[in-house]
């Protein structure tokens, strides 16, 4: 075989593996029932999933607050699983946002509506579901524990100030 057919062969098997490797990547392990972290448009159902997400942020908060900077013991379960289950409430709910936002674009469109606070809370819940990944994503990554607490303690509290905003924002 040539050069350039053992190139060819090579990358398609490179993209095989890298399409393989992500087709396997799980969500986030959670707890709540589908029916909390299932996205819809329903206003009422956003709500309920962002004020939910406060008050396990807000758990989750004092919990990493209370762990101690050292290594010498590992990170409280209830921990880690209420700061996952905040993302994943504030991801439904900007996925919800999202749809909402997309059928608005098709209606304005045809009938030259747009609601702005809409768009307005929804960059507060997208730069909120961005925060609140730190606690679960640096989670594995090979850092100082007072370092990782302290930036999951920053990006979490100022998720939840976003998502005050959008709450105080949305009808």
């Amino acid at each position: 075989m040539s050069t350039c057919k053992w190139a060819v062969w090579a990358a398609a098997g490179v993209v095989a593996c890298v399409l393989t490797w992500a087709g396997s990547v799980t969500a986030q392990p959670t707890s709540l029932p589908p029916s909390l972290t299932k996205t819809s448009i329903d206003m009422g159902t956003i709500k309920r999933q962002l004020q939910m997400a406060q008050r396990l942020g807000k758990t989750a908060i004092q919990g990493l607050q209370a762990s101690p900077v050292d290594n010498s013991v590992p990170l409280d379960a209830s921990t880690i699983r209420a700061s996952r289950e905040t993302y994943v409430l504030i991801r439904a709910a900007k996925e919800g946002l999202e749809l909402k936002k997309d059928r608005a674009r098709v209606k304005k469109d045809r009938q030259n509506e747009f609601d702005p606070a809409l768009e307005l809370a929804y960059k507060r819940v997208f730069e909120a579901w961005n925060l609140s990944r730190t606690p679960t994503d640096k989670l594995s990554w090979n850092m100082p524990r007072a370092r990782y607490l302290a930036m999951s303690v920053r990006d979490m509290e100022q998720a939840l100030r976003l998502v005050d905003q959008a709450l105080a924002i949305l009808p």
